[in-house]
């Protein structure tokens, strides 16, 4: 995860949640937030980032979500914009370049009204079998 901008509220620290069919992983907080941006800084290890399913294939896992998520005073932290894709858009065994998603505002939240505050989010993310294929090398 590197970062976040075209946010929904200036100056306002956020954190970014990747769903992968039941894996979920979470940044903290923003490490930088100005304006409508906020950088992350954020790696996750190996073991946290593997999980295991019942599926044959890249097909079978199916959607890939991304939330940005907001701590409210009451009702604590909720999903306030999302994006959606297919795990097949994260097959590239070394992702060198950062991916731009786009979300949309959540409308059942309904705490973004316009979607081109919604944010856009530039992460790294490789979907892959490691048991037929073998770990990736991050480093």
């Amino acid at each position: 995860m590197n970062a976040a901008l075209a946010l929904p509220k200036d100056d306002t620290a956020y954190s970014i949640s990747i769903r992968v069919s039941d894996k979920e992983i979470e940044t903290e907080k923003a490490v930088h937030y100005k304006g409508s941006y906020n950088r992350y800084n954020f790696r996750t290890d190996l073991e946290t980032a593997t999980f295991e399913g019942p599926y044959l294939n890249i097909e079978d896992v199916g959607s890939v979500f991304i939330y940005l998520k907001k701590k409210f005073k009451i009702g604590g932290v909720k999903n306030i914009c999302y994006w959606r894709g297919h795990a097949r858009e994260f097959t590239n065994v070394e992702p060198i370049d950062l991916k731009w998603v786009q979300l949309l505002p959540d409308k059942a939240i309904n705490e973004v009204k316009t979607p081109h505050k919604a944010g856009l989010v530039g992460l790294k993310i490789s979907i892959r079998d490691v048991s037929h294929f073998g770990a990736i090398d991050w480093t």
